[in-house]
């Protein structure tokens, strides 16, 4: 069989399992046929199918999940507008398991910035932690999580792999109430690159929220770098005047 012949077969395949994801007939979630059964199906050489489950993948539509198979992509997360929620929230909000790798957590002095930044005095004890977060096993971003240790003393020895920053604060009675938002573009270092599973200078979404309490006092510093396939950023605008 000729290259361009097998491209054709599995460029109609993709077609064909595409149509099945618009029409609902296999939605988010849903996992696919294997490698064989879809060769069977469809009377191709699973080289074929294989080239054809590429092709759904590089347009988004499908994920493949080491060991387990592919499923139908879920696309683009995304917070409610105007609707303060964490990462943990915004997963099961959209049936999917969220998850943690921790890559740093520990305490240090704070320094002058964050000491003016949270209000404590300088050499404090701020908690930071960094995290790959991911849903259904798939990476969306490392998130970095900075705070006086003084708002939750919990926190320091909290197993964060699936455990919720925010539900550990409201335990404490340390509720954040709103915060204000900042977004900009950002290349991957190669670092990041590794854990989000992109290419090194890949464009990221990076994202900084400075959190409030009840009282107006800041408690949370929180910076997100999220794959830009797989996470929306949402607003309501609203005209003064």
């Amino acid at each position: 069989m000729s290259i361009s012949g097998i491209e054709l077969r599995s460029q109609r395949i993709a077609r064909l399992i595409a149509h099945d994801v618009q029409v609902g007939e296999l939605r988010p979630g849903d996992k696919l046929a294997s490698e064989r059964e879809m060769s069977e199906r469809f009377e191709v050489s699973r080289v074929t199918v294989r080239r054809a489950l590429l092709q759904l993948a590089e347009a988004g539509l499908v994920q493949s999940q080491a060991g387990r198979g592919t499923f139908v992509a879920s696309g683009p997360v995304g917070e409610a507008p105007n609707e303060l929620m964490s990462f943990s929230e915004l997963g099961r909000s959209r049936g999917l398991e969220p998850s943690a790798v921790v890559l740093e957590q520990g305490c240090h002095p704070a320094d002058l910035e964050e000491s003016e930044l949270f209000g404590v005095a300088p050499g404090a004890r701020i908690f930071r932690l960094r995290r790959l977060r991911m849903l259904d096993g798939n990476p969306i971003c490392i998130d970095t999580s900075t705070l006086p240790l003084a708002r939750a003393q919990a926190i320091e020895e909290t197993d964060f792999t699936h455990a919720s920053l925010y539900a550990v604060l409201d335990a404490a009675g340390a509720r954040p109430l709103r915060a204000a938002s900042e977004l900009q573009a950002v290349a991957a270092d190669p670092a990041d690159a590794l854990h989000l599973g992109v290419l090194p200078y890949s464009p990221l979404l990076k994202t900084r929220a400075v959190h409030r309490d009840v009282d107006g006092d800041v408690m949370l510093d929180g910076v997100g770098l999220f794959r830009t396939d797989r996470y929306r950023f949402r607003a309501t605008l609203e005209r003064r005047g």
